[in-house]
């Protein structure tokens, strides 16, 4: 985003604890994705891909629910989506800042 902007958008939880988070990267990896550089956006943040994917069930789940009925509802998935998303987030943060990745 920097080399388009100038402006770069910093990671508070970084800044402020020295930690990388589970979303670190996620700006660079999308910009590189918008430039078809898929092994540059994939060292950005390894996680990228799963949190995209995530994040795309949720919204495509979410606009077929307005298309259907016309309501506008943000749609999760199942609660057991959700914990072992949360699990591998967790279990990313702890890998990526013991490893330092």
């Amino acid at each position: 985003m920097k080399e388009l902007t100038g402006i770069g958008i910093p990671c508070i939880f970084y800044e402020v604890t020295g930690l990388r988070c589970p979303g670190c990267g996620n700006t660079h990896a999308a910009m590189n994705c918008v430039h078809f550089r898929w092994k540059e956006a994939l060292s950005d943040n390894y996680l990228f891909p799963a949190e995209f994917l995530f994040l795309s069930y949720v919204a495509v789940k979410s606009a077929m629910h307005y298309l259907q009925t016309g309501e506008k509802k943000l749609l999760t998935p199942p609660e057991s989506l959700n914990m072992i998303f949360l699990i591998v987030l967790c279990i990313w943060f702890l890998v990526r800042n013991l490893l330092h990745i």
